[in-house]
């Protein structure tokens, strides 16, 4: 069958209405990422397509598993083109290895999983894409697309809504063991709205990439790394997280690349919650050119972490700090611009926390508090060539160091204040050349 315009009747069509079926499409060996061919879908213009060839086509089904499985079973892989339509599934879609899954259109081809426990299962398998679907309320626990122990897989251009699961903690996309030797996951440019977790991870590779999703509103973590006392790599690039109800990025991370992703809060939220909350040993990762904004909300905070690097983020107007360390070591803040809003909090909290350098940065307490601008309750920090800005009065000072805090060295910056510079509650810290 060479017509991919044909459709065909389901038996399980409601009546009255004509619902178009998958249509399987042979693959010629492979599915090169590169921009797609179809002369008579309009995604030509979209570069981060595969490329699909159209050598010869399998004929239409009327089920969207008995398609893969044939495609499997005659061409050893190929791709199904989900023509629009609404199709609720009480069953999993199971794909195999080099399986290429395709709506015709991301917004009206829905895979509809009707509020129950099925998904999308991709396990022990390479090379497969699930691309431009609509995929909508999978209630398990285990995501509405749910990988494990695969490699080269791609999932992008998909449009996800209502995956919260039962308890609220169901995700999207949920990679499971995804092991150090698993290369190549790409989730990119999918939207979704409402859901629980956007993406869950419990291990990962160094090159998978998450880049370009839009998360609003979700329910839990919009990314979530699991802790297994290992830590996720891998690159987080470009995603814009709406009005999350937790924080945006949240687990622990290990080599990770957090890099100019948006988190705007909006509203009420959780007390502590952060944009990007990194737990439990988190280390060796780089937090660049991220964008927070927030009525309410914080910026980063680092529990127990070592070895990150925090720079030139613009976190604005939050109402926790803006960066917050906690028994975290060896850790670079350079180069950002941050502000607070809070009369109760300073824009950095650094407790029990040694060898930072903070460098170059703009911090401005907008509604001085007690704390200060930069509160050290920690020692063998260096502060150096900051602009330090504390506007409020009372007992605010640009840079408040606490009790039992000892040699710190706040060397050359930029100090403005009403009311004092630097309150020294420790010992052996060095304030020098602040202008």
């Amino acid at each position: 069958m060479d017509n991919l315009n044909e459709f065909m009747q389901p038996t399980n069509a409601p009546s009255g209405k004509t619902i178009p079926v998958a249509m399987p499409v042979g693959i010629q060996n492979q599915l090169p990422i590169g921009k797609v061919n179809y002369s008579n879908l309009d995604i030509n213009t979209k570069p981060y397509r595969a490329v699909v060839s159209l050598a010869r086509t399998a004929g239409a089904f009327q089920d969207i598993q008995e398609a893969i499985n044939h495609v499997n079973k005659n061409f050893a892989g190929g791709g199904i083109l989900i023509r629009k339509g609404r199709y609720v599934l009480s069953k999993n879609i199971t794909l195999y290895n080099n399986i290429f899954l395709l709506g015709e259109d991301s917004l009206n081809s829905i895979i509809d999983f009707g509020q129950g426990t099925n998904q999308v299962e991709i396990g022990t398998v390479s090379n497969v894409s699930v691309e431009n679907l609509t995929i909508q309320d999978a209630w398990g626990t285990t995501g509405a697309i749910y990988v494990a122990n695969s490699s080269n897989i791609r999932i992008r251009n998909n449009s996800f809504s209502g995956n919260t699961g039962t308890s609220g903690s169901g995700a999207d996309v949920f990679l499971d063991q995804v092991v150090s030797e698993s290369e190549a996951i790409d989730v990119s440019y999918n939207k979704t709205q409402g859901c629980g977790n956007f993406l869950r991870i419990t291990l990962g590779a160094r090159s998978n990439s998450y880049s370009f999703n839009i998360v609003d509103l979700p329910l839990a973590e919009a990314f979530e790394a699991v802790d297994f006392g290992v830590g996720v790599p891998g690159n987080f690039l470009g995603n814009t997280v709406f009005s999350p109800i937790k924080a945006a990025f949240s687990g622990l991370f290990n080599s990770a690349r957090l890099v100019d992703n948006t988190v705007a809060f909006s509203g009420t939220y959780a007390t502590n919650n952060y944009a990007f909350d990194l737990t439990s040993t988190s280390r060796s990762n780089i937090i660049i050119g991220n964008r927070v904004s927030a009525a309410t909300g914080g910026g980063i905070r680092i529990t127990s972490g070592s070895y990150n690097d925090i720079g030139n983020n613009v976190f604005d107007s939050l109402d926790l700090p803006p960066v917050q360390l906690q028994n975290s070591f060896f850790t670079q803040i350079n180069g950002n611009y941050l502000s607070n809003t809070s009369g109760t909090n300073p824009v950095i909290y650094m407790g029990t926390s040694s060898n930072t350098v903070i460098t170059g940065n703009t911090l401005i307490n907008k509604q001085a508090g007690a704390d200060g601008a930069l509160l050290l309750a920690s020692s063998s920090n260096v502060i150096t060539g900051n602009y330090i800005k504390d506007g409020g009065s009372g007992t605010a000072y640009c840079v408040r160091i606490g009790t039992n805090s000892n040699n710190n060295a706040i060397v050359g910056n930029r100090l403005e204040f009403t009311t004092g510079s630097v309150l020294d509650g420790g010992s052996a810290n060095v304030s020098a050349s602040n202008a």
